[in-house]
């Protein structure tokens, strides 16, 4: 490593995106919730879409925001040896875990939540004629709004999702920030997403 070059810690963005999901919030809310605690005043959403996509790192006043919400030491989120608490925010201070492997902690999470199956269908579009540009789109799509609801390819460009939710009002409401997302990624690179949401026949939700 070149003398001064500073280490980074490697599932911090990993972090940051799983807080924000279990913690039920939108990036506009999470900057909002951030803001509320008073050591940050400037965050904006696509600070916290950059946090969330490695593009950078935050602050330490940032980083330690993300940990009074999550009710976490800041050692957590900053060592890539240990991982987040099952439960979110920590009913006490939590000093973490050592890192198991975090598709079996979600899976255990999404069974023990109250969860409803959706399909998603999305049509990517360039503005311009360019494919490459609609195909980067969709995989960061997949990568940074998808994958962490337990995402699964289905034919013609279409996926299954597992979204938490308290009734069908909530349901509705994390949908609408989750095509919300969508489409502000879309516009990053220019691009326009058609989408279309429907709930799977065999879930059930209650009021």
């Amino acid at each position: 490593m070149p003398k001064g070059a500073r280490r980074r810690p490697m599932r911090l963005a990993e972090k940051l995106r799983h807080i924000r999901y279990r913690l039920e919030l939108t990036q506009e809310e999470l900057k909002e919730r951030i803001e509320q605690l008073g050591l940050v005043s400037n965050l904006d959403r696509v600070d916290v879409s950059d946090f969330e996509r490695g593009r950078r790192d935050p602050d330490v006043l940032t980083l330690l925001s993300y940990a009074r919400l999550a009710n976490v030491y800041l050692d957590v989120l900053v060592d890539d040896e240990l991982d987040l608490p099952e439960e979110l925010p920590s009913p006490h201070k939590h000093e973490g875990t050592k890192r198991i492997e975090l598709d079996k902690k979600m899976n255990a999470q999404r069974g023990a939540a109250r969860s409803v199956t959706v399909t998603l269908r999305l049509d990517v579009k360039g503005k311009t004629k360019l494919v490459r540009s609609a195909n980067r789109v969709r995989a960061n799509i997949e990568r940074y709004h998808l994958r962490g609801y337990g995402m699964r390819r289905l034919k013609e460009g279409g996926y299954e999702l597992t979204l938490p939710c308290k009734n069908e009002a909530d349901l509705k409401k994390r949908i609408s920030a989750l095509l919300e997302e969508i489409e502000n990624e879309a516009a990053r690179d220019d691009c326009v997403v058609e989408s279309v949401v429907q709930e799977r026949d065999d879930s059930q939700l209650g009021d």
